[in-house]
């Protein structure tokens, strides 16, 4: 954490209300992305960001370590978010169990550490992206990392390789459209991270 933000942290531990309002201004977008990319509601979500700081307020005197500060508040969140998933369930007389299990298990895997938005999921983002690739044929998948991890353009790749540069642009659409599909549970989670 950097040194202004922990004292920022710090302060919210006191109680500063410049402080908390600077918590709020950095976190709350994020905080709602998240929300609204789970539950797909607007009012839902923002309730739950709101009720989340309220919560954080009436104990962030509790807290001992500042830079647990926002790990705390994640964690108000996350509890908020497994609770409403559990009376969704509970007012769809568990209707789609396998949606709450699913639900259940995203939220009770989130780290809590500082970087809680940018590490939910990476590990499983970064194994299936490598499965879906290595999935590919090997001019694909030699083409997919000459583009995407090397950043060359299509004219250099067709030239490296030896073949048209159409060819290279038909391989990188049907590579991506293949990682697109074994991706597709992770869209939301990849759009998180594009935001952050």
């Amino acid at each position: 954490m950097k040194q202004d933000n922990l004292e920022k942290c710090k302060s919210v531990i006191d109680g500063d209300m410049d402080a908390i309002k600077w918590l709020f201004m950095k976190y709350q977008p994020k905080m709602f992305f998240f929300c609204n990319e789970f539950f797909h509601n607007d009012s839902l979500s923002k309730d739950l960001v709101q009720d989340s700081f309220v919560a954080f307020l009436e104990d962030h005197y509790k807290i001992k370590d500042p830079k647990c500060v926002v790990s705390y508040l994640f964690g108000i969140l996350r509890n908020r978010c497994l609770k409403e998933v559990r009376a969704q369930a509970i007012r769809n007389r568990f209707t789609n169990i396998d949606l709450l299990n699913l639900q259940e298990m995203e939220l009770s895997n989130w780290p809590s550490d500082d970087n809680i938005l940018d590490r939910i999921f990476s590990d499983e983002l970064v194994s299936g992206y490598r499965k879906a690739v290595e999935g590919l044929s090997d001019q694909c998948r030699r083409i997919i990392s000459l583009s995407r991890e090397e950043g060359m353009k299509y004219c250099e790749i067709a030239e490296k390789l030896n073949i048209s540069q159409r060819t290279v642009e038909n391989e990188v659409y049907r590579g991506l459209k293949v990682i697109k599909q074994s991706l597709k549970g992770f869209i939301p989670i990849l759009l998180l991270f594009i935001i952050l």
